[in-house]
C-alpha cells in the first residue's frame, strides 16, 4: 500500500525542521493536549527524564511528540524542560540507530518551541 502524501503545511514543518517522513507522521498521530496546570508539565518532564534515563527511546518518542503538539499555556518550568530536551537534542543524530535517532530530531524540534516560549516569557516580563 502507498503512503498517502503529506499536506503542504506537514511538508513544510517537516523539511523546515529537517524531519523523515515517518518522523512527520508520527507527530500527525500524536493528539493534540492543552497544559494548562503548572503539574503538568513537571508531570511530563518527569517521564521524559525517566525514559530517557531508561533508556526507553519508545517513551522518550511518545512524550516528545506530545510536547511538540501541545498547546504549552504555562510559565513556570519551561526552562528546566528546555534543560531537558537540549540534551537528547544536542546528540549526534548520525550516530544513533533507530528510534533513538527519531528521538535526535523531535527533541530538536521541541528545542525551538521551548526557546520560542522561553523568550516570550522574558519578553512578557520586561514589560
Amino acid at each position: 500500500m502507498l503512503a498517502r502524501p503529506l499536506s503542504d503545511d506537514w511538508e513544510a514543518f517537516g523539511t523546515m525542521h529537517n524531519l523523515a517522513v515517518r518522523d512527520v507522521e508520527s507527530l500527525m498521530m500524536c493528539r493534540q493536549i492543552a497544559l494548562t496546570e503548572d503539574a503538568h508539565l513537571v508531570l511530563l518532564r518527569g517521564q521524559l527524564q525517566s525514559a530517557i534515563a531508561e533508556r526507553d527511546h519508545a517513551r522518550v518518542h511518545s512524550v516528545l511528540c506530545l510536547l511538540i503538539r501541545a498547546k504549552i499555556e504555562v510559565d513556570d518550568d519551561v526552562a528546566t524542560l528546555a534543560l531537558v530536551v537540549l540534551d537528547v537534542a544536542l546528540r549526534n543524530d548520525e550516530k544513533a540507530v533507530g528510534t533513538e535517532a527519531v528521538c535526535v530530531r523531535l527533541a530538536r524540534v521541541l528545542a525551538v518551541k521551548l526557546d520560542e516560549l522561553v523568550t516570550n516569557q522574558e519578553l512578557k516580563k520586561r514589560l
